[in-house]
Parts: structure tokens; sequence; C-alpha cells
């Protein structure tokens, strides 16, 4: 039985690195494919061989990025509940609590 190898394309890895806040650097020693390997798939330097693919996309897909393949709906997903590891930038979506008007001080009055 033959398997596919996953599809990835320069787009969607720049996209994926963006979602978790990796540079290139990170990304390749989480993924364990070289920074100048990414750098030369985003560049559109060479295909990546099926090696370097599986690694990516099988660590992006445990941080929880998952690669769309299907024309005309090439993309990336992201499921911020499964980013929540050391590696990975999170943003601060949490707001500030406001202040009633009591508690203002004069300069913020």
């Amino acid at each position: 039985m033959m398997t596919q190898t996953p599809s990835l394309d320069p787009e969607q890895l720049r996209a994926a690195r963006a979602f978790l806040g990796w540079g290139r650097t990170q990304c390749g020693k989480i993924a364990g494919v070289s920074a100048e390997t990414i750098r030369n798939i985003e560049k559109y330097r060479f295909l990546p061989n099926a090696a370097s693919v599986e690694k990516l996309v099988s660590t992006f897909a445990q941080h929880g990025v998952i690669f769309l393949a299907f024309d005309p709906y090439r993309g990336v997903l992201f499921n911020g509940a499964f980013a929540k590891t050391p590696e990975t930038k999170q943003p601060d979506n949490r707001e500030e609590p406001t202040k009633n008007k009591e508690e203002l001080t004069d300069k913020e009055f």
C-alpha cells in the first residue's frame, strides 16, 4: 500500500510559523530540520524532500496547526487550544479591568 506524502508549500510554512510566533531557527530545532532548509523552502529554492515535509507537518500538527491541501482550499488552520507549549508564544488576549470613576486618579480622569 502506497502512502501519500503530505503537501506543504512556502506560503503555508510561513503562515504556520507566524501562527506560532516561530522563527526559522526555532522551527527547525523543534521539527528536526535545518533553518536553512526552511529558508530554502520559503524562498522557492527547492521542493522539500518527503522526510522534511513529514517532520514539519507532524511538528506543526502537534502544536495545533493543520495544513489544507485540497485545491482550491490550500491554507493553514490553527487551533490555539493545542498550541499551549513552552516553545509557543501565546498572545495575551486578556483585557485589563475597567476602573470605576471613583477609582480613577486625578491624572487618569
